[in-house]
């Protein structure tokens, strides 16, 4: 018989008179790895607050190692012994291994530091884990495999017997994923188990035993990983998947379509003269292996190109970033970091069409028209309704706005799926497949490739080491099986 490490029995969480998590039950055995897929995303992070901090529960109870640590009419205790890993990543970068390990650590708390004494405890676990790295090194210069990996080896050593993962295929890259979805299957089977979150089967699919179905704060159904895939698909995603699937059956990409951007001579780490172009009305996915090379990238474009060697040219002529109207760049999470909540609708979505139109800041017929167009656009009316009160959906649909007024040349997003449950990524999806439409030119630059093979034309991955292989959409089946959508490749 199986010994059960966690069960959750009819637990009700509210937080500020709003309910998260509704009659949640789940269990899970030692040695288990059990999935949950995120369709809306709701609950999730309370769902993690309640197993780490015992925060009071409304009702039902939490058991723990065959503890009951908490319960609907008893005082919370302090919290459980279990390790959570993101993508965030919770090691002080600037420390070494053994710092993160054996100093910042409640457990592991050393005044003295014998780093002698404290890599001999530990080089047992980097052996095992297969990790080849220098203990002394900062943990920031590691790539982000070897920071997960040490995250999980920390958990590990200070005995928690449930791992808790969330969304760490936003933060490794396809290959590596397998990698670490073989280390924990080897800890699992001594006895450890694991709780996965994430937004995309396919990456549970292949290490979970069971995968179950949260949606609304509570658990519709627990599946083995056969049935998984047919639920989820016909009834949680099936709009998205099938219009995904029409997408890419009826896309005809012209070849003879202008080149609007290149980017040329870039050199970073190990990566050596690196460019790509993009044509219009073309979908171009660039997915960095080293995250290194990805977060100089990503920074450089952001605060500044001048940071970047090489040059970039839209339609022939030298770029100047001054000249915002042909380049559109979104961070990840744009509707958080691209978006002015203490400004009104309009103002965001018109602050980067003046170029073409500057009387449209006081031309009051102007104004009206353009209410009347993004209403007929979108189906709905925001203009009255303020950033701060609007969904994640609505954030988005106020970017799109924007990106269609201003008619950029090409847009360039990093990591557009962050963070994104099953009916965001449908949107965000949605949202590109319309800008394609309109002749601009869309690149992706990503670490995991999430959903970006449903829109993409083309692929350049860059390899570690500095070698970077381009792949057409007739290429897609080639990729390794559990990146999103690769089923329909195949």
């Amino acid at each position: 018989m199986r010994t059960e490490i966690l069960r959750m029995s009819n637990v009700t969480f509210r937080k500020n008179g709003k309910t998260y998590l509704r009659n949640f039950e789940l269990s899970v055995a030692a040695g288990q790895i059990m999935g949950l897929l995120l369709v809306d995303g709701y609950g999730a992070k309370e769902l993690v607050d309640v197993l780490l901090f015992n925060k009071v529960l409304y009702n039902g109870c939490v058991y723990y190692c065959g503890e009951r640590v908490n319960s609907w009419r008893q005082f919370p205790r302090k919290r459980n012994r279990i390790t959570w890993i993101d993508e965030r990543g919770f090691l002080i970068h600037e420390q070494n291994t053994l710092t993160n390990i054996f100093v910042l650590q409640a457990e592991k708390h050393y005044e003295i530091l014998h780093d002698r004494l404290m890599e001999e405890a530990f080089r047992p676990y980097l052996e095992e884990a297969g990790l080849q790295i220098d203990p002394y090194q900062p943990v920031g210069k590691l790539s982000a495999y070897e920071q997960v990996s040490i995250e999980l080896l920390k958990g590990i050593s200070s005995g928690s017997r449930l791992v808790i993962l969330q969304n760490i295929d936003n933060a490794l890259s396809d290959r590596d994923l397998e990698k670490f979805g073989k280390l924990i299957r080897h800890y699992a089977e001594k006895g450890t188990s694991f709780l996965f979150l994430c937004s995309h089967l396919e990456t549970l699919q292949g290490v979970c035993g069971q995968i179950g179905i949260m949606k609304g704060g509570g658990i519709l159904s627990v599946l083995d990983e056969a049935d998984a895939l047919k639920q989820v698909c016909e009834v949680y995603s099936a709009e998205f998947s099938k219009s995904v699937r029409m997408y890419t059956q009826n896309r005809v990409l012209n070849e003879h379509a202008p080149e609007v951007f290149r980017q040329s001579g870039i050199s970073c780490r190990e990566l050596k003269k690196f460019g790509f172009s993009v044509r219009k009305g073309e979908c171009l996915c660039i997915q960095f292996l080293d995250n290194h090379v990805y977060e100089t990238i990503e920074k450089a474009y952001l605060e500044g190109v001048a940071t970047l060697s090489g040059e970039i040219d839209v339609e022939g002529k030298h770029w100047d970033r001054k000249d915002v109207q042909d380049v559109a760049i979104l961070s990840r999470n744009p509707d958080e970091k691209n978006l002015f909540p203490d400004l009104t609708f309009f103002d965001n979505v018109a602050m980067t069409m003046d170029y073409r139109y500057p009387a449209v800041w006081r031309d009051g017929r102007a104004r009206r028209n353009l209410r009347e167009v993004l209403k007929r656009i979108l189906g709905h009316d925001l203009w009255d309704k303020s950033i701060q009160s609007m969904s994640k959906r609505e954030r988005y649909e106020v970017l799109y706005c924007r990106l269609l007024l201003q008619r950029p040349k090409v847009i360039i997003e990093f990591q557009p799926f962050h963070q994104a449950d099953v009916q965001d990524r449908f949107e965000i999806w949605k949202i590109n497949e319309e800008l394609l439409k309109e002749g601009i030119a869309v690149v992706l630059f990503s670490i995991g490739l999430s959903d970006s093979l449903a829109i993409a034309d083309r692929l350049i991955r860059v390899e570690s080491s500095g070698k970077w292989e381009e792949y057409r959409r007739e290429d897609f089946g080639r990729l390794s099986r559990n990146i999103p959508w690769i089923s329909m490749y195949r």
